[in-house]
């Protein structure tokens, strides 16, 4: 994933697609808006796993976090809660800043 920019007067931050992980849900380099939060459930994060930011659907489960690319060619894996920063939430693509 690219960099994470974040606007702090409107508090929402941003990234660009780079990868096919989260197809057909988000397209490459399409951008998406990330509301910053911590854990609220399961749903489409922003989150850091081996210190890349990532575009995942994150569940819990007993064995920890489960992160899911909507892509069935990319394999889910569980992490610990202390191997994941959440970043904040996803929203709906856009195609332009």
């Amino acid at each position: 994933m690219e960099t994470y920019v974040f606007f702090p007067e409107a508090n929402v931050g941003c990234i660009q697609i780079t990868n096919d992980a989260m197809t057909p849900t988000f397209r490459v380099g399409s951008y998406v808006a990330i509301t910053p939060c911590n854990w609220e459930g399961d749903a489409v994060y922003a989150a850091k796993v081996g210190g890349v930011i990532q575009i995942k659907r994150i569940m819990w489960t007993p064995q920890g976090f489960l992160v899911i690319s909507d892509n069935k060619a990319y394999p889910s894996y569980t992490v610990k809660p202390d191997e994941i920063v959440i970043i904040g939430r996803v929203s709906k693509p856009f195609n332009k800043l």
